[in-house]
Formats: structure tokens, sequence, C-alpha cells
């Protein structure tokens, strides 16, 4: 197991620039289920450092928990500016590999490579689209 992990993440870095080429299912889906649990991961971290002084707020009384807690400290502010940014950043880095894995498994199913577009339509109906062919088989 630890080797097919290597193998296709390897190859998802590896690849992260080459728009030529074909990805198979394996290829496309170990990079993307690893890339969604680190989404997931940063949300969950994010949410928790946001909703930290909601939860503090519920076990004690108003006044005791804001004499604790003072939103106008620096480290405060700064955690409530900046904490996003890991997502962002996260987001931003696998942008390309992601585009170019599309691209290939795209190619490998047989379809063009032009309709990597479609997740630019709205209300999910395009990433809807594009989920389903990725399940398909290659054309090989």
């Amino acid at each position: 197991m630890r080797s097919l992990y290597n193998n296709y993440i390897i190859s998802f870095w590896w690849n992260a620039f080459n728009f030529k080429g074909r990805a198979t299912r394996k290829e496309y889906w170990t990079p993307f289920i690893i890339n969604s649990i680190f989404y997931i991961l940063l949300f969950l971290f994010s949410l928790l450092i946001f909703l930290f002084p909601v939860i503090y707020n519920a076990t004690c009384n108003l006044h005791d928990c804001y004499q604790y807690l003072d939103y106008s400290s620096d480290i405060v502010a700064y955690l409530l500016a900046y904490l996003p940014v890991p997502c962002l950043l996260l987001s931003a880095l696998l942008s390309i590999p992601n585009l170019t894995l599309q691209i290939r498994r795209l190619r490998d199913i047989g379809k063009s490579t032009w309709l990597v577009l479609l997740f630019l339509i709205p209300c999910l109906i395009g990433q809807i689209i594009l989920l389903f062919w990725s399940l398909q088989p290659s054309k090989r």
C-alpha cells in the first residue's frame, strides 16, 4: 500500500505541468482523495480556531470569557485575519497539478481536453459531469 501511495503521489507531482499523456483512474483518484483529505483537515482546523471563542463562551459566563479573550490583541487579530491563508495557499499550490491531472484523465477516457472548462458551469453541474467521466474506464 505504501508503494502504491508513493508511486501515484510522485507521479502527481512529477507530471504537475505535463498536459500531455494520460492518467488512469488510480493515477487520478489517489491524489484526488489525498488532496481532499488535506483540504478537509485544513478546513476543520480553521473552523476550530474560528469557533474556539464561541465554544469557550458556552462554558463560562459572558463577562468572564471576554475578560480573557481580548479581541483587540495582536495575536487574535492575526489569527482571525490570516487563518484562511493556508487553505488558499493549498488551493493555489494544487490548482495547476489538478488541472493537468484532469486534462490527462479526460484524454484517457477519450474526451476532448477542452471539456475541462465544464467546471466553470455554476451550481456544480460541470463538476458532477467531470466526476462522472472521471469514474469511467480507460479507452486504451
